[in-house]
């Protein structure tokens, strides 16, 4: 295996390759419009990524990439003492109509493998599906539940995703750590009754038992107003990014509270899945609200402060095309799709804390209930389906539609080794036609999975 430290926030990203650990060989890709990140796109681009370390090593224009070709080949040409580790690389080569950085998804609850929620990431089944959709790097979500025989499985997953966060495995999507959804959650929506009362110490132990892989974690403000704040803080001192949800009771000083602590800390909060479980409302403040702000009054209790970013469900079933669509456009620079995946669109009924959900149909729309009532308890949803919403409903110009799904959820999220195709990011790349149909996904350089195939 082969190790390779991120930049900022000191964590590590494995390749699992031990028998490939001596290639020197590199993916090479050609696409007739490359998109770097927000604001740099490059029309008949190329991009160059070292297989042997996962990252990208270049990019530019094509004609200047066969230009330095040429040179190279002259030069080794003439220079009758060049030696074998002058020589140009082997390389893999790809081509599409548009290419970009890879989906991230930070909040899916899996897509099934298992006859329980609970139990999905306990095998590789959603990590099998999500390259098919575009998604290279996920938070598995985790739900939280009185029941004992739950608590059982949580333990069992934390500890398998503690041993594959960060680590780039074949034809596997990346899981780059967790999300917590609870379980200090004041208003349930879909999920089930969880510890939300959990003293700071019982707090402490759970949390501590998800590092490092806990990235993110969905807590209550109107709950942690009841204790201090306490909970909030550990968080914050652990440098896990907290996420205020799950929470209709949240009023204006609650939610400063956490935002002025947050600034204390120089981390700016987060909102889970916007609209959903929460509401906005023109004279009470609500967590809608704050995260549709993109900047604060000039009132004393605002000083000092940031607008939180947020998080929505794409699948425009959880959110109207038209909400989403005035949301993107004002506070699109700071809002992560997400798809918030309980199971996959195929149908059939899953166990969920010994409830049963279902798939139910909107339109062309696919969503999960639970079983008898008309509460929605997750999407059937993806990144790619997501993608293609924005372009066709939205019509969103593809850039924008991209940073949404990769570069703004890795910044969120603090995942600082992927969401663009800067040098030095892991190359996790999806190739596109011209009709925007996914034809490649690539991590780390290597192939992951191919329409052909």
């Amino acid at each position: 295996m082969l190790t390779t430290n991120n930049s900022n926030n000191g964590s590590a990203s494995t390749l699992d390759r031990a028998n490939n650990n001596n290639d020197d060989s590199v993916t090479l890709i050609y696409a007739n419009r490359l998109i770097i990140k927000k604001g740099l796109q490059i029309h008949m681009g190329y991009l160059v990524i070292d297989n042997h370390t996962g990252h990208v090593l270049q990019f530019g224009h094509q004609r200047d990439y066969k230009q330095q070709q040429q040179q190279h080949k002259h030069t080794t040409t003439s220079n009758s003492s060049s030696s074998s580790s002058s020589e140009q690389k082997k390389s893999h080569f790809l081509s599409c109509d548009m290419a970009c950085a890879g989906f991230i998804d930070i909040h899916n609850h899996g897509m099934g493998g298992a006859r329980t929620v609970q139990q999905y990431w306990l095998s590789d089944h959603t990590l099998e599906r999500l390259v098919e959709y575009g998604t290279t790097s996920v938070l598995a979500s985790l739900i939280f539940s009185l029941d004992d025989e739950a608590k059982r499985i949580m333990e069992q997953v934390i500890d398998r995703l503690k041993g594959i966060h960060g680590v780039v495995r074949e034809r596997l999507a990346v899981v780059e750590g967790i999300h917590a959804e609870g379980p200090i959650i004041a208003t349930n929506g879909g999920l089930p009754d969880a510890e939300c009362d959990m003293n700071l110490d019982d707090f402490k132990i759970l949390v501590d038992s998800m590092m490092p892989a806990l990235k993110v974690m969905t807590i209550s403000p109107s709950l942690e107003k009841q204790c201090r704040y306490e909970r909030l803080q550990y968080l914050l001192d652990l440098g896990v990014k907290p996420a205020l949800g799950h929470d209709t009771h949240a009023d204006e000083e609650s939610i400063l509270t956490s935002l002025h602590m947050a600034a204390k800390k120089n981390c700016q909060l987060h909102i889970t899945h916007m609209y959903n479980v929460s509401s906005f409302h023109h004279r009470k403040q609500t967590l809608c609200n704050f995260g549709l702000a993109t900047r604060f009054p000039k009132l004393p209790s605002y000083q000092g402060i940031e607008p939180p970013t947020v998080e929505i469900i794409g699948d425009t079933v959880h959110v109207h095309p038209l909400t989403l669509q005035f949301t993107l456009d004002y506070k699109g620079n700071d809002v992560a799709l997400i798809s918030d995946a309980i199971m996959d669109a195929h149908g059939g009924c899953v166990e969920y804390n010994e409830r049963q959900v279902e798939v139910c149909k909107k339109g062309d729309k696919n969503y999960a209930v639970l079983k008898g009532t008309n509460t929605i308890a997750g999407s059937c949803s993806n990144t790619l389906q997501i993608f293609h919403n924005l372009l066709r409903d939205l019509h969103m110009p593809v850039d924008k539609a991209v940073m949404m799904l990769s570069e703004n959820p890795a910044r969120i999220a603090n995942l600082h080794h992927v969401g663009t195709l800067d040098v030095g990011k892991r190359g996790d790349v999806l190739l596109f036609d011209e009709n925007y149909n996914l034809q490649h996904t690539v991590i780390a350089g290597r192939l992951s999975w191919s329409l052909k195939n």
